[in-house]
């Protein structure tokens, strides 16, 4: 509104009396659009530190769950190569157990060779005692059958 400095008394008054109401109201309105605008920061800066709040605890959250998730790949990783020592030596004993069946098949076959050749020996013995008991028997049989030799002497 403009105001008119000049003019006649009451039309002065009147118009500086109309831009004071007017921005009297334009006061109270600009006063409340200023409470309302403070209460919508205050509403957003509290929602802000309630975001800020939840992204903390997701973020605490995901670290946490991360930790347990590393260690079970690395307590996988421990059981696999573990597992893979286990496998390499388990080949390992079946190559010796392998070696030891044809070790103890061959000392077998070792042990049956040396029975046989135990069994002929002891019949070779026993043969061997006959013969001997024979020629004794005939040895006392020739002694016996032959005449005494006469011994001449001088007396």
């Amino acid at each position: 509104a403009v105001v008119s400095v000049l003019g006649v008394g009451g039309v002065k008054n009147e118009n500086i009396s109309c831009n004071k109401e007017h921005l009297a109201r334009k006061l109270v309105e600009l006063s409340k659009n200023n409470e309302l605008l403070k209460e919508s920061i205050a509403n957003k800066s509290a929602a802000l530190e309630k975001a800020l709040k939840t992204s903390e605890e997701l973020k605490s959250a995901l670290h946490h769950s991360n930790q347990p998730s590393s260690y079970l790949v690395e307590s996988i990783k421990k059981r696999d190569l573990q597992i893979s020592k286990l496998k390499t030596e388990l080949l390992n004993l079946a190559d010796n157990v392998k070696k030891l069946n044809q070790e103890n098949k061959s000392l077998r076959a070792a042990k049956e060779e040396l029975t046989l050749d135990l069994e002929r020996a002891l019949k070779n013995k026993e043969k061997l005692a006959d013969l001997k008991s024979m020629l004794e028997k005939k040895m006392t049989m020739s002694e016996k059958s032959q005449p005494k030799p006469v011994v001449f002497t001088k007396k």
